[in-house]
């Protein structure tokens, strides 16, 4: 620091601090940035997933009180009149806008009673299947059934994009019948709708930095330059006063030279002081040499 000019010094004093000051907003706006997307994203989620799970238990309690009627005239587990009726029924029920919601019963045993969407099922025992995950989801929805309904997750291949994807499943019961009837939606939906919100955010976060950046860089340049002019107004003076006393130390000085003075600060007082300082010797030395006149 001891080598360094006083130019430098003032460069060093006044950007050091604006570009530390500049790199501690873009951390923290950055930090505030993906604490808000994560807290947008999160709220998406949840919003998206109480909407499926409110629709989809409305399309379960309104395919179990459409058949209710039909399981009230039964006279028990077995009468299978009514119980293929309720299953006809059942088995004809879509929803969605490409109508490819349906509606699966299983019996509490596990042997597939209705599913339209895959009628090969029907009459499989498939209480013991699993999801790619080892999920025993049939196994969970029948308990989720007789539990008065709930919701399971699992994963199940998605035909449009033939791969498995998360699944949303929900069950209510047919006490009479020990059926449980459920019906299902793929969730992967949120998971694109959170990747895009990620996305937008990312790039939000992305223009706040490099605006940050450029008014950063913008006033850095702006400080250097004030900087500069802020040095040159102060060692100029200094500069002078340097090379006046260089003269005056080597012998060689003009005693009749003064300083300018450009200002009333302390640099100034530094060329007033000197101004004092040479008019004093000036007055010495012609002491002096009138001294010698009168001796000779």
């Amino acid at each position: 620091m001891n080598t360094l000019s006083i130019k430098q010094r003032i460069l060093l004093l006044t950007i050091a601090p604006i570009t530390l000051a500049v790199l501690i907003i873009m951390f923290l706006v950055n930090i505030q940035l993906q604490e808000l997307g994560e807290e947008q994203v999160k709220n998406t989620k949840i919003t998206m997933m109480e909407d499926k799970r409110a629709t989809l238990k409305n399309y379960v309690d309104i395919s179990l009180s459409a058949v209710s009627s039909l399981v009230e005239q039964a006279s028990g587990i077995n009468d299978e009149q009514i119980k293929n009726e309720v299953a006809g029924y059942l088995r004809s029920i879509d929803y969605g806008e490409s109508s490819d919601g349906y509606i699966f019963v299983f019996q509490y045993n596990g042997e597939n009673v209705v599913h339209s969407a895959q009628p090969e099922l029907e009459g499989k025992n498939l209480y013991d299947a699993k999801d790619p995950q080892g999920t025993p989801f049939i196994k969970k929805l029948i308990e989720s059934a007789k539990k008065g309904g709930d919701y399971v997750e699992f994963m199940w291949n998605k035909p449009s994009i033939n791969r498995d994807v998360a699944k949303l499943g929900y069950a209510k019961p047919i006490e009479k019948f020990q059926w449980m009837v459920g019906s299902g939606f793929y969730i992967d939906d949120i998971e694109s709708e959170v990747a895009s919100i990620r996305m937008k955010i990312d790039t939000s976060i992305n223009k706040a930095m490099v605006l940050i950046g450029t008014v950063g860089a913008a006033l850095i340049v702006l400080v250097i330059f004030i900087s500069l002019y802020v040095s040159a107004k102060i060692t100029r003076p200094l500069c002078d006063t340097a090379n006046a006393l260089d003269d005056i130390s080597q012998g060689e000085g003009d005693l009749t030279r003064r300083l300018k003075l450009y200002s009333e600060d302390e640099v100034g007082q530094v060329a007033k002081g000197f101004n004092l300082f040479v008019d004093k010797m000036q007055q010495s030395v012609l002491e002096v040499k009138n001294g010698i006149t009168d001796l000779s």
